[in-house]
């Protein structure tokens, strides 16, 4: 993971000479660029199902004539997953990329071995968070060693401890994913300038992209169709985009083709063998978009400018008609808590306040 205090350099405007960005924090991105592919999840879901469909055992045989089969993996049953490592995480005071790094973890280890129920699934997601933890925060180690009390009793951590060692097998030991918040945090030091937008240098300004473009990579991890089933650069790039045309940073959608145009041949420069596919872009935008709709900062900032009046900027909702985000640490708890929200991310936009109001 990337140190926080890298995230914040000193800023550069020109598109041959990278912002801020030395030769080797260039072939760190590169390098992610390159090993992406290997870290590609696959469609597990849909394994499931067309197994299901043809009466194929999914699943490990209960003991009993009278056992009920149990339910199989789907969209919600990892949306569940992914709130509770939220919750787990925030109340932890953890780094929200180990979410990210888990959620790797447990997607390709389910793409290599479909065949699981939900009670195996919750087993190897709660393996999946100690692992990433130990690996990458293992000075927090001491405090997710009750994750075994959170099962309430379905597992010990001697079962955690062993599943741990079947995924980072099943997995070949590539444990260093390149996350969409790592891609953000490298990305956005290497936009180019927007010609229209010179403010784009300020520090501010700067911050409250990093800000809202670390929102939506943090949004993304919710859903199985972008965090799964697409490319973690498409996403890092998605994620950009829809926080500058948020910030009303790009004019236009003419002004962002041709900014994305340029973006892409810098990409392509770093890592020559990198495509981008525009149609899974574009998916991944509108789909980020929605996510965000629905999501309790959304409807949390909605009730804050009704509160305020009519004079308050219009919320995120159209990325063709960019508007202005304004949010504060009174829209968001994180705590743990029933009406707490993983999409309800603990990075607010206290910068957007003060530079769109």
């Amino acid at each position: 993971m990337i140190p926080r205090g890298e995230l914040h350099e000193d800023r550069r405007s020109s598109m041959d000479a990278p912002i801020s960005m030395t030769e080797e924090h260039l072939d760190v991105l590169s390098v992610m660029l390159k090993q992406e592919d290997a870290y590609q999840s696959i469609d597990y879901l849909a394994i499931i199902r067309s197994n299901q469909q043809k009466h194929q055992p999914v699943f490990p045989k209960h003991e009993g004539k009278d056992a009920a089969p149990p339910k199989l993996v789907d969209e919600f049953c990892r949306d569940q997953i992914v709130e509770w490592k939220y919750r787990v995480m925030d109340y932890f005071k953890i780094d929200r990329e180990i979410i990210a790094i888990s959620m790797s973890y447990l997607d390709r280890y389910i793409s290599s071995v479909p065949m699981i129920d939900r009670r195996i699934y919750k087993k190897a997601a709660t393996a999946a968070l100690h692992l990433a933890v130990k690996v990458h925060q293992p000075d927090k180690m001491r405090m997710v060693g009750v994750l075994s009390d959170l099962s309430r009793g379905e597992f010990e951590m001697i079962d955690i401890a062993e599943f741990e060692s079947a995924i980072s097998e099943t997995l070949t030991w590539r444990l260093h994913p390149p996350t969409v918040i790592c891609l953000v945090s490298r990305m956005v030091n290497i936009l180019p300038t927007i010609p229209s937008t010179p403010t784009i240098e300020d520090d501010e300004m700067a911050t409250c992209l990093l800000d809202f473009s670390l929102f939506f990579a943090e949004l993304s991890i919710c859903d199985y169709s972008v965090s799964v089933m697409q490319k973690a650069s498409t996403v890092a790039i998605a994620s950009l985009f829809n926080a500058m045309e948020g910030l009303g940073l790009l004019s236009s959608a003419s002004a962002s083709s041709r900014y994305l145009h340029d973006f892409n041949e810098l990409i392509g420069r770093i890592a020559p063998n990198a495509e981008l596919d525009m149609e899974a872009l574009a998916f991944t935008k509108d789909r980020l978009w929605n996510l965000y709709e629905k999501s309790e900062e959304f409807a949390l900032s909605n009730d804050q400018e009704s509160q305020e009046g009519s004079n308050q900027p219009e919320n995120l909702a159209n990325p063709s008609t960019p508007t202005k985000a304004v949010a504060d640490d009174a829209t968001c708890t994180s705590t743990i808590s029933d009406s707490s929200s993983p999409i309800c991310v603990t990075r607010h936009l206290r910068t957007a306040a003060a530079v769109l109001a």
